[in-house]
């Protein structure tokens, strides 16, 4: 996604600053009353056996009765490479008994591929790296279950990692899995500290060269040494696991700035390293990427998704799966993305087909266009797609509350038992009181967008804010919120949108100048047939074509059978509507 790795990053460094509380109380409900905080649930279709296992072994685990390790794997775009609202969920979970606090587990050093780190760990390098991504269509490489490469030619280079020194909730262990392509012979990987190191072990089949150390450490250096000057390869770092032999829960986080399916399908060693750590949770965060372009092919998003949830299960087949709907979001911060309502439905069927979980945060955010009242309330940055580090929390927050109520329904315990023990021992916040009201505009909003029936201003040369917002009888503070404006400052090609059901606009008085004609926006009537006809100028898409005419793009491919919405021409003339 555009300037993600800028967002992003303001976004860690406002949140490594942050303690871990839980957020959500009567209090946060009546200051986000948009939130739909009752929709808030895991979704199940069927009898759940593979939740029911899982779950099983989770509460065995908490209470004492087993000692094992449970691997929950989490993987998604740029949400999950900055690892905020992901590593708030690993230190809830670990937190609840000292059993649970597995290992760190698989960690990638995105700070050598000149991306943004997250907060909660530190990379120090030596030597000239540069990075591959699997979301870079011109970026050309072998990528691992991680998504992304480091890669070096330098004689020595060297990476060490390290635990936050500010930071209370630290990670120690005594094994290191450096994950790099071993079959390239030109290359050693040996620890910087050989007093530390008790055995070294290069596994050509799964990848990875393993340090065994003779004790618990909290930072581990390596160094990379090029044996044979005269050839040239690269040496390709796929990822670090950080181990120990204690039992509980690893939390591994799988992200890639701007990755969707398409991006994952890249990455040739994914399965074979899936199946080194066979999942008992997967958490599926995809599809915010999937959704954001012109025109979504739903029917390969749905074969994608299931390919993947195959791959999984040939990885563990009693693995519970989590399907996660993306946030509502914005596309070019300019239209509310109607492409992840399609998405729902599809992980919807599929949630249905394969028995597995779903959790609807789309609809728990408000549903279609509801990312601009989270960007009104300081939850989202301006992008729309984000979040502040107040939204990751909440967002982490909700998926707890939702995965608690799960756990205890299915283990068959009081369903509040998990909620009331960890998070509100003295019961103060009454999770399930009654929700506040929307408020009447809300409604009316909500409305209107569920019928699709909105209206789209093109602002003109000369037209004020106020001029506008008389014109459609609505307030210049409506107009400003719809839209996410700081200042009533706009300009003439600017689109405006109104979520008001009965917006009309008022003919305009004949003294006021008359717009001049706009070709890029106006519909030539041809004179034959029956349909209104565009002529496609420079720099259009279907999805502007069809906000700026008021229909959708299933109906102007349903009008243009034949049509490659990908390879629109300048001058070609393509139908947009049927004459009345």
């Amino acid at each position: 996604m555009v300037r993600s790795n800028l967002i992003i990053g303001i976004l860690l460094l406002a949140c490594s600053v942050r303690g871990q509380e839980f957020l959500i109380d009567s209090t946060l409900k009546s200051e986000y009353p948009f939130v739909y905080w009752e929709n808030n649930r895991l979704e199940f279709y069927g009898e759940s056996r593979a939740f029911q296992k899982f779950f099983s072994r989770l509460d065995s685990l908490y209470t004492g009765k087993s000692a094992q390790k449970l691997n929950f794997l989490h993987i998604g775009g740029s949400h999950i490479q900055a690892d905020i609202y992901s590593h708030r969920l690993r230190r809830y979970l670990q937190d609840m008994t000292p059993e649970m606090k597995g290992a760190r587990g698989m960690i990638f050093p995105y700070t050598l591929a000149g991306t943004n780190n997250p907060w909660n760990y530190k990379i120090d390098s030596t030597g000239h790296w540069t990075g591959k991504r699997n979301s870079v269509l011109i970026d050309n490489a072998t990528w691992g279950m991680e998504g992304i490469t480091a890669l070096t030619n330098d004689s020595i280079a060297s990476v060490t990692i390290s635990n936050r020194s500010h930071l209370d909730y630290r990670y120690d262990y005594d094994q290191i899995r450096v994950y790099h392509n071993t079959w390239d012979t030109m290359y050693r990987v040996e620890a910087l500290d050989t007093t530390l190191v008790h055995q070294v072990v290069v596994n050509d089949s799964l990848n990875y060269t393993e340090f065994d150390l003779n004790e618990r450490v909290e930072s581990f250096g390596f160094r990379i040494v090029r044996l044979d000057s005269l050839r040239n390869h690269d040496f390709m770092l796929f990822g670090i696991d950080l181990r120990n032999d204690d039992p509980g829960i690893i939390y591994h986080s799988i992200g890639v700035n701007g990755a969707s399916f398409n991006s994952y399908k890249r990455c040739e060693l994914f399965e074979h390293q899936l199946s080194q750590f066979p999942p008992d949770l997967f958490i599926i965060s995809v599809g915010t990427n999937d959704t954001y372009v012109p025109v979504f092919d739903t029917a390969e998003y749905e074969r994608n998704y299931e390919d993947f949830i195959k791959m999984i299960l040939r990885a563990n087949p009693d693995a519970a799966i989590v399907l996660t709907v993306p946030n509502d979001s914005y596309y070019r911060r300019r239209y509310a993305n109607s492409h992840t309502a399609k998405a729902a439905r599809v992980i919807q069927r599929l949630a249905k087909k394969y028995d597995m979980a779903t959790w609807n945060f789309y609809e728990i955010m408000g549903g279609f266009g509801s990312s601009q009242d989270w960007f009104m309330s300081n939850l989202m940055p301006r992008d729309r797609i984000h979040f502040t580090g107040k939204g990751y929390d909440i967002k982490g927050d909700l998926f707890l509350t939702a995965f608690y109520q799960a756990w205890d329904s299915i283990v068959g315990r009081e369903d509040h038992f998990l909620y009331t023990k960890h998070i509100d021992p003295d019961n103060k916040i009454r999770y399930y009181s009654e929700m506040p009201d929307r408020s009447e505009l809300l409604k009316k909003r909500k409305e209107a967008r569920i019928s699709g029936n909105n209206t789209l201003h093109v602002v003109r040369s000369g037209e004020s804010l106020g001029l506008i917002a008389n014109r459609y009888h609505v307030s210049v503070d409506q107009l400003m919120y719809w839209n996410g404006l700081g200042s009533t400052v706009i300009y003439p090609g600017q689109k405006l949108q109104l979520f008001v059901s009965d917006a009309v606009p008022i003919q305009q008085v004949k003294h006021e100048e008359k717009p001049k004609k706009e070709t890029r926006t106006s519909i030539s009537l041809m004179p034959a047939g029956n349909y209104y006809w565009y002529t496609v100028q420079d720099g259009d898409t279907l999805w502007d074509i069809a906000i700026s005419k008021g229909t959708s793009v299933e109906r102007i491919e349903a009008l243009n059978p034949g049509m490659d919405p990908g390879k629109l021409k300048i001058g070609q003339k393509i139908r947009v509507k049927e004459k009345n």
